[in-house]
C-alpha cells in the first residue's frame, strides 16, 4: 500500500510540474526512456513502476533504459530519478561515452 501512494504522488506531482524531453543518449539507450521513443515523460514513469510492482516486466532495451542509476537493478529509485527528470527538479545525467 505504501509503494501505491508513492507511485501516485509521484505521477501526481510529475502531471503537475513542467514536462521535457532529453536528447542525451549513451550508446544506444537513452536513460529514464522506458518506452525508447527519444522523449523522457510520464509514459516512462509508469512503465518503470509496472515493472517495479511486477504488473508488466520490462525486457532487453527497455530494461536497460529504466536502470537509470545502473546499478544492475530497476527499483523505486530508478523511478523516482525518471519522474524528477521529468519535472525538471534533477537532468538524468547520461553515462560519457567511451572514445574510440
Amino acid at each position: 500500500m505504501k509503494f501505491k501512494k508513492l507511485t501516485a504522488a509521484l505521477c501526481a506531482a510529475v502531471m503537475a510540474g513542467s514536462m521535457f524531453a532529453t536528447t542525451a543518449f549513451a550508446g544506444n539507450v537513452m536513460y529514464g526512456d522506458v518506452d525508447l521513443n527519444k522523449s523522457i515523460n510520464v509514459t516512462d514513469i509508469v512503465k518503470a513502476a509496472a515493472h517495479v510492482k511486477s504488473k508488466k516486466p520490462l525486457e532487453g532495451e527497455e530494461l536497460k533504459a529504466a536502470d537509470v542509476n545502473q546499478d544492475g537493478v530497476v527499483n523505486i529509485t530508478d523511478v523516482g530519478l525518471i519522474a524528477a527528470h521529468v519535472k525538471g527538479k534533477k537532468a538524468i545525467v547520461q553515462p560519457a561515452r567511451a572514445k574510440k
